[in-house]
């Protein structure tokens, strides 16, 4: 198991000690007394959300086997979302692991030095589209300036054309 997951186990067990107020020594024992129960299946199912374990890994953290961990993602759990607390602690482990999911891809540096080359890219692609319509723009000035330039008939006789050319069109 790598530190990455070894984290988020970690994240799950101390969000789910810290806002329900059951201790991970409480969640891995053997008791049933309700309101454990619902707090280990919404471990057991953040787990399964979100990271690679195997059923059997993520029956493990809590000293169960694959089967328990099945069962309490499949029917215990819908039980526990009707209770607001575990509703609410499944959607704050949820809400770190996206949070955390968006910054973890900037840990790795070649991922920082592959995403700064490509900014380079784009910068630069962007530095040649402002220099090609400041380009146009000039040009555009010059043919504005030429047209201003022209006496009032051959004005109108120029937005004639325009105007049957893009009739045409």
């Amino acid at each position: 198991m790598n530190t990455h997951t070894q984290r988020k186990i970690e994240q799950t067990l101390k969000t789910t000690e810290v806002l329900t107020g059951i201790t991970i020594a409480e969640l891995k024992g053997k008791s049933r007394k309700v309101p454990i129960p619902f707090a280990r299946s919404v471990v057991f199912k953040s787990l399964r959300e979100f990271t690679d374990l195997s059923w059997s890994q993520i029956g493990a953290v809590l000293n169960r086997d694959h089967a328990t961990a099945i069962h309490n993602c499949r029917n215990v759990f819908p039980h526990s979302q009707d209770l607001h607390l575990f509703r609410q602690l499944y959607l704050t482990i949820e809400d770190l692991y996206t949070e955390t999911e968006k910054y973890e891809e900037f840990n790795d540096v070649e991922t920082l030095k592959n995403r700064l080359s490509n900014a380079h890219t784009t910068i630069n692609i962007l530095k040649e589209q402002v220099k090609r319509i400041k380009l146009q723009t000039k040009e555009y000035e010059d043919h504005e300036k030429k047209y201003r330039e022209l006496p009032a008939h051959k004005q109108q006789l120029f937005k004639e054309r325009v105007n049957a050319i893009l009739k045409m069109i």
